[in-house]
């Protein structure tokens, strides 16, 4: 009982020392060039996954072969990372509706992760545009990808979290896939309409959205969207950012440039509103402040970590002094939250030793008493059952005695008759009875006290009595006795009931 007490709080402790997570985690997204440097190994040691992939996955066939030397040097500059193939699901989903459709496509990403080239696979497809009946299918294909693929490759999803909802397709997320990265996300932007130049800010709805629905927070991985995004007021169509037409993606490096530019332009036409695209294009992107707080919203919720486009940000130093900035961002925010969840953990972990401390003792005490209690129930059954031989042994006697014929009935009943006839007194016929039935009381008695002393059952129970008090005695003299409630119910009791029992 004490082994599985103290095995109940172990699992307790070790889940509060589980449950403090250090810090979240970087999902680079990067396209796997010729031209990777050595000078990327400080940058890409900050990832925690690297998803090989395409610009802005963008892909048109649905399965490029990285292999070679690339993906080695890959491995030797981010050797810690988790490294994962990016895989468009450019399908239909009514080609996965017959079983030959999606075994078919299962076994082709099977083959790609093969010979652990790759940790996992990167699905991309926003799958929560489909209709219903469609989601069932890809659910399906989920369960299928999930059993074919070992317990050890990781799958992700990046997913649309403003269509997001509790549905089988969600379910079926829930269950195969290991973590999603919200590829859209809503958002609004800083400044005024007629501002060519917009800062994105990220809502805590789409947060909400994907908690409510049943994933885990340690699944979600917030997207940054990373790339400046180049759009046309005067078309407008049915689009997530303000329904324009998106022109063109741009680094956050050519963000800085033009930001550079537009303030040496408007410098000389300070008379009049400033418009470097003169109203013809607006730029929505992420600054600094946009990136630490879409990590510090990482933070706050509990989740998993934050992706970042890495061919999206400043590679070559525009925007400052140092190189890839946004990832640098994030890693600061992130390493800040570990370092302060470090320091709360080094005083829970020291309150958690002083406690254990004397949960151990406490148990040890515990364990102590019932030792005892157990050596006393001992005690109490040998004696109980040399009581009980004894008691079986009475009881022969006694019914002996009591079935024990006279020496002839016929001579009983004469001389009855014969006492009358000489006129014996009544009186001296009853102290006759009394001496009879003296004499059989003492020679039951003495049977008694013969069995006993075959038996040994003074000197049993004394010698009991004896080593129980010697061990509580020696016991006594250690360092750890046990309690005085414990001490008086062993040391107290138990011998009152010997002595009553040998009385």
């Amino acid at each position: 009982m004490s082994t599985w007490l103290k095995f109940l709080i172990y699992l307790l402790l070790l889940g509060i020392a589980c449950g403090h997570q250090l810090r979240g985690s970087i999902v680079c997204y990067l396209r796997l060039r010729s031209d990777l440097h050595e000078s990327l190994r400080s940058y890409l040691r900050k990832c925690s996954y690297i998803v090989v992939c395409d610009d802005v996955c963008d892909r048109r066939k649905p399965l490029p072969p990285y292999a070679g030397d690339t993906l080695s040097l890959l491995k030797q500059l981010a050797p810690n990372a988790k490294i994962l193939l990016s895989i468009p699901l450019s399908v239909n989903p009514f080609e996965l509706r017959a079983d030959e459709g999606s075994e078919k496509f299962c076994h082709e990403i099977e083959l790609c992760v093969r010979d652990d080239l790759y940790d996992g696979i990167d699905l991309d497809f926003n799958a929560f545009v489909l209709e219903f009946a469609d989601q069932i299918i890809f659910s399906q294909f989920l369960e299928k990808l999930r059993q074919r693929l070992r317990s050890k490759i990781i799958i992700s999803l990046s997913l649309d979290a403003q269509q997001f909802s509790s549905n089988p397709l969600g379910n079926a997320i829930i269950q195969n896939v290991d973590f999603v990265v919200t590829s859209k996300d809503e958002s609004f932007v800083d400044g005024n309409q007629g501002e060519e130049f917009v800062v994105r800010r990220y809502l805590d709805s789409a947060i909400d959205r994907l908690l409510q629905g049943g994933i885990p927070a340690e699944k979600i991985v917030l997207g940054l969207q990373t790339a400046g995004i180049v759009t046309n007021p005067s078309e407008q169509i049915d689009m997530p950012i303000k329904k324009c037409a998106i022109v063109g993606l741009i680094p956050y490096g050519q963000v800085c440039e033009l930001r550079d530019q537009r303030m040496r332009f408007c410098s000389w036409h300070s008379d009049r509103q400033c418009l470097l695209f003169d109203g013809k294009s607006k730029l929505i992107y992420d600054n600094l402040d946009a990136v630490k707080d879409r990590a510090v919203q990482c933070t706050k919720r509990g989740l998993k970590g934050v992706s970042i486009l890495l061919n999206y940000d400043d590679s070559v130093g525009l925007c400052g002094e140092e190189k890839f900035p946004m990832l640098g961002a994030i890693d600061e925010i992130l390493s800040q939250n570990g370092k302060h969840s470090g320091a709360e953990n080094s005083k829970n972990d020291n309150k958690i030793a002083c406690e254990q401390h004397k949960i151990d003792d406490e148990m040890h005490r515990l364990e102590l008493a019932i030792e005892k209690l157990e050596d006393s129930t001992n005690l109490l059954q040998k004696i109980a059952h040399y009581l009980l031989r004894a008691l079986y042994k009475l009881i022969d006697v006694m019914v002996s005695f009591v079935k024990k014929p006279t020496e002839d009935d016929s001579r009983k009943t004469a001389d009855e008759s014969g006492s009358k006839d000489l006129g014996l007194d009544e009186s001296d016929e009853n102290e006759d009875k009394h001496d009879t039935q003296d004499v059989s009381i003492a020679a039951i008695v003495e049977n008694v006290n013969e069995l006993a002393q075959e038996q040994k059952i003074p000197e049993i129970v004394s010698s009991e009595i004896n080593k129980q008090h010697a061990v509580e005695a020696e016991e006594s003299l250690k360092d750890n006795p046990i309690s005085p409630p414990v001490v008086d119910a062993i040391g107290g009791h138990i011998p009152q009931i010997h002595r009553s029992l040998i009385g």
